[in-house]
């Protein structure tokens, strides 16, 4: 990958988020979360090793922490450079390298929640240090394509002349990723209540989580295309 155009189509991203308040809002709401979650769930958890709830905590603590500081960015990325389709759909910008960076860097940002929260864990649940691999492993890999690929054609785009904060009325473009979150959390219920602590189905899932990781190339793939196929659209509404 060229680090140099990699790092210029971020900054491109970045002013758009810094440059509207309500999506630079919204990242440093997903930041807070982040921090909080880090607080909130282990204390919980090892100030009363009776909690009825400590071992759910845990194990949706592990599918969501990863996730916590890319959803904002992988769910409204796309519907911010709405705001400008007729440049990326015109001008000779490199949409696919675009697209493949995006990808790459919610990987990252994912994979940097995943590696504070494994010292934590390793230090206050040392106990289930393999199951916490293994779920985040899991919610990197399939999680965070999934919800660039559902988000990347949205007709949605962003007023960024306004500064409403939190009108939820008029970003629909976060439905997605609300319901992707709900989706992560029913996941993480239904692995508590069936499996538990079943090595097998764990080892599993972390298979399918590094494949997932490994084939970038086929969801880059998946979701330039699905951008092809709506730019037309997304042109004639703009």
């Amino acid at each position: 990958m060229n680090i140099k155009l990699a790092m210029r189509l971020l900054s491109l991203d970045f002013k758009l988020i810094i440059r509207n308040r309500y999506p630079k809002n919204i990242l440093f709401i997903s930041l807070y979360s982040f921090v909080m979650y880090l607080i909130l769930v282990p204390a919980l958890v090892s100030g009363d090793p009776e909690f009825i709830l400590s071992d759910m905590l845990i194990i949706m603590s592990y599918t969501l922490i990863p996730c916590l500081l890319s959803i904002y960015y992988s769910g409204s990325i796309f519907a911010l450079s709405n705001s400008f389709i007729e440049i990326f759909a015109t001008k000779k910008l490199a949409i696919k390298y675009l697209i493949k960076v995006r990808v790459y860097f919610s990987f990252l940002l994912s994979i940097f929640s995943f590696i504070i929260y494994l010292f934590i864990t390793l230090f206050l649940f040392p106990d289930s240090i393999f199951y916490y691999v293994c779920l985040s492993t899991f919610s990197i890999g399939v999680y965070i394509p999934l919800l660039l690929y559902f988000t990347v054609d949205s007709r949605d785009t962003i007023d960024l002349a306004k500064n409403v904060f939190l009108n939820f009325t008029n970003r629909k473009f976060d439905i997605p990723s609300f319901i992707g979150s709900l989706v992560i959390v029913a996941i993480s219920i239904i692995i508590f209540i069936l499996f538990q602590k079943n090595i097998i189905f764990h080892v599993v899932i972390l298979l399918i989580g590094l494949a997932s990781l490994f084939c970038s190339h086929f969801w880059i793939e998946k979701i330039y295309k699905k951008w092809q196929g709506s730019k037309y659209l997304l042109i004639q509404k703009s």
